[in-house]
Formats: structure tokens, C-alpha cells, sequence
């Protein structure tokens, strides 16, 4: 057994690995954190509804969680980097064939499909891998480092989106981002992306270390309690984070706020999961993880709260505020989850076992916009999503709060 590696060792070794997996976990939440500024253009070009347009993620969350799993064995097996090279380049192409749409739903419908299937081979499940796999002292900081890819597109995406949507199309719009999405991330993830065991993989070895790692048997893991609970939570959690980034710039419409004033502040939630991943992942490395991710699962309640107590004319420091609180709580979901699940049921099977989380936080993914547009589309209003919802975050966060305590893999 040789010596663990300090924090500052394990960033010497693996930094570049860092910012690929980052770059790789940019590319699939494109898709929803741009969403919100394609619903209108393709309500008005197609007439469709606002469910119709938004159901489409819900093809892409059914294909997640019915295969995140076995992804994630894939992982455990073959190395997250056999994986992740084709699943971004399919996701991109699937992406930019949305510029091709003509009004038919079934090409929407199959569209969606192809991103779905796609798009579980760039889950959170491929980059945390790799990042579990060479971090253990400083395993909270570099999991917010690559995690907060998505943030990043959040940031950046929004404008970039509205740009093309209003200069040119919304067509150009989807292929403009797939171009973009694509060249970046695999010029990284050719270079740097290799997990542990990519490095020194071969198919006999691979198993030998797979079963010397530490950490639960699968059927043991899936069936404890802790492994339901953090599920369930994540589940929660997601529901309404999911329908609050989505829904985002409909939502500040709704209150007052006109389309030039809500983009930016889009971009300012994924400004602030950028941030928010940072700080929890540096809290996760110091503190009870349950305490830290308790109090991050809680935020979007509170969002909520301050959307329902202002239902028209809304501030726009309020609406700044509001967009903080969910980008945070955006930074900090896949990490906590990904965080806790190499903690307690260690690395062994992390990839299936993550998976599968991943799977229900896909799920939560396509059902939580869906279920708000829905209940808009009925009451002609979010507010009434939105009560459900605060009470959704609080038993999420008293859900982490009820699991034991965590050691080191």
C-alpha cells in the first residue's frame, strides 16, 4: 500500500484532468439551461403549447433513467473515457439536427430521442468517475471544479443563445451551439480526459483492481437505507430545481419582468451554480457533508417562497436574489450526490451505483419543467407548482439530514 497523496499532490497530478472533465460536463446541460428561450419562438412558429414543447425533456428523462445505470456499469468496466468521446459526439450532432425541425411532432418526439440517448453518455456518472478515481483529499473541491462545466454553460449560454435566436433564428440558434459545444470539449477530452484506471487499462487488469477496490456490494449498496434516502432526496430536490432553471425566464414574465431585464438574470443563476458548486465543494472537504448539502437542498424552497410572496411587479433585486438561490442550489445537487455516494458506498461499484442516481435526478429533470408547464397551462399561472414545490426542498433537505455519518472511501 503506498502513502495517500496530500491535496496539493493530487492537484499537481490531476489538474488537467480537471478542466477536461469540466469542459465534458459543459455539454449536455446546454440544452436546459437554453430551453426556456426556445419555447416562445417554437410556440409561435409551430402553435404548439408550452407542455408540448417542454415534453420533449421528458423523453429525454425516461431514456436517462432507464439507462444511466447501465451506463455507469459501462463506466466500471471499459473507463469513463471510451465512454464519454462518443457520447459527446453524438449529443452535438443530435443537437444541431433540431435547426431541421418542420413542424411535426413526431420529428420532435425523435429528435429528443436521439438527445436523450445520447446525452446519458455525457451524465455527471462519466466526469465524476475519472475525478473520484485520482481525488480523494481534495475529492470535494476537484468534483466542484468538474462538475461546474454545467455552470459554466449556464453562464454563458443564455446570451449566447438570444444572440443567435434574435440576429439570425432559432435554427441557427441549435446549430450554432452544437458547433460550439462540440470543438471545445473534445479537443480537451481527446488530450486530458483519462480516468485511473484509462491510464493503465488493459481488460484483465481493469477487473483485478475493480474488485480490490474498497467499497459495498452492489445489491448490499442499492438495498441500505442511506442509498434510498440520498435518491429520494436528490429525486426531490431536482424536481424543483429543474422546473425553476427551465422556467426561469417565463416565470420572471410572468411577474413583470420584460424578456432584455429576465435573460441576464438567467445567466446569473449559472453565474451563481459556478460559485455555489465552488463553495460546496470546499465545505464538503471541511464539514458533515449531511449539515452542508442539507442547507443546499433547501434553497430553492426559499426561491419559491420569494417568487409566491411576489406575485406581480416583481423587484428586480428580489428577482436577483430569487435567480442566486436556485443557481446555487443547481451548483451544489450532482455534487453532494456524487460526493456522498463515493463516501458511503465507495468506489467499487461508484459508477453503477451513481448511475442510477443519475438516472432518478434525470428523471426529476424532465418531470419537474413539465409539471410546472402543465400546471400553468391549466391555472394560467406557476404559483400554485410553486407551493408544492417549497414544501418538495424542505423534505429533500430533512431527507440528507436523516443519513448516517460518512467516512472516507
Amino acid at each position: 500500500m503506498t502513502d495517500p497523496l496530500s491535496a496539493r499532490e493530487e492537484w499537481r497530478r490531476g489538474w488537467k484532468l480537471v478542466i477536461a472533465a469540466s469542459s465534458g460536463m459543459a455539454v449536455a446541460p446546454v440544452i436546459i439551461y437554453t430551453m426556456g428561450l426556445f419555447v416562445m419562438p417554437l410556440e409561435r412558429e409551430f402553435g404548439w403549447s408550452r407542455t408540448t414543447i417542454i415534453a420533449g425533456m421528458t423523453v429525454n428523462a425516461v431514456v436517462v433513467v432507464i439507462l444511466a445505470g447501465p451506463v455507469g456499469a459501462l463506466i466500471d468496466r471499459f473507463g469513463p473515457r471510451r465512454v464519454a468521446i462518443p457520447g459527446v459526439t453524438l449529443f452535438c450532432l443530435s443537437l444541431g439536427a433540431l435547426a431541421f425541425l418542420e413542424g411535426s411532432l413526431l420529428h420532435w418526439w425523435i429528435a429528443w430521442g436521439c438527445i436523450a440517448l445520447s446525452a446519458v453518455l455525457t451524465k455527471a456518472t462519466v466526469w465524476s468517475a475519472a475525478i473520484v478515481s485520482e481525488f480523494n483529499s481534495a475529492r470535494g473541491l476537484a468534483l466542484a471544479l468538474a462538475l461546474s462545466g454545467s455552470a459554466i454553460t449556464g453562464i454563458v449560454a443564455p446570451p449566447i443563445a438570444q444572440y443567435l435566436i434574435t440576429e439570425y433564428s432559432w435554427r441557427w440558434a441549435y446549430a450554432g451551439m452544437a458547433f460550439l459545444w462540440f470543438c471545445v470539449p473534445m479537443t480537451l477530452i481527446l488530450l486530458f480526459f483519462r480516468s485511473a484506471g484509462d491510464v493503465r487499462r488493459t481488460q484483465a487488469t481493469a477487473q483485478r483492481e475493480r474488485s480490490e477496490m474498497p467499497g459495498q456490494d452492489l445489491v448490499e449498496a442499492i438495498r441500505s437505507a442511506a442509498f434510498i434516502k440520498l435518491a429520494i432526496a436528490c429525486f426531490l430536490v431536482i424536481l424543483v430545481v429543474g422546473s425553476g432553471v427551465v422556467n426561469f425566464v417565463p416565470m420572471l414574465a410572468e411577474r413583470g419582468l420584460d424578456r432584455s431585464a429576465a435573460v441576464p438574470l438567467a445567466s446569473l443563476v449559472g453565474l451563481t451554480t459556478f460559485v455555489g458548486r465552488l463553495v460546496t465543494g470546499s465545505l464538503l472537504d471541511r464539514f458533515d457533508p449531511r449539515i452542508v448539502g442539507s442547507l443546499a437542498f433547501l434553497m430553492p424552497g426559499v426561491a419559491c417562497g420569494l417568487l409566491i410572496i411576489h406575485p406581480h411587479e416583481m423587484p428586480f433585486v428580489i428577482a436577483a436574489l430569487t435567480a442566486v438561490l436556485i443557481g446555487a442550489s443547481s451548483g451544489a445537487e450532482l455534487e453532494v450526490a456524487s460526493y456522498m455516494s463515493s463516501r458511503a458506498f465507495g468506489l467499487r461499484n461508484f459508477g453503477t451505483l451513481f448511475g442510477i442516481i443519475v438516472g432518478i435526478i434525470g428523471l426529476a429533470t424532465g418531470l419537474g419543467p413539465l409539471l410546472a408547464s402543465i400546471g400553468f397551462d391549466n391555472f394560467g399561472s406557476y404559483d400554485p407548482g410553486l407551493w408544492v414545490s417549497a414544501a418538495i426542498a424542505g423534505a429533500a433537505a430533512l431527507l440528507l439530514l436523516t443519513l448516517p455519518k460518512l467516512g472516507p472511501s
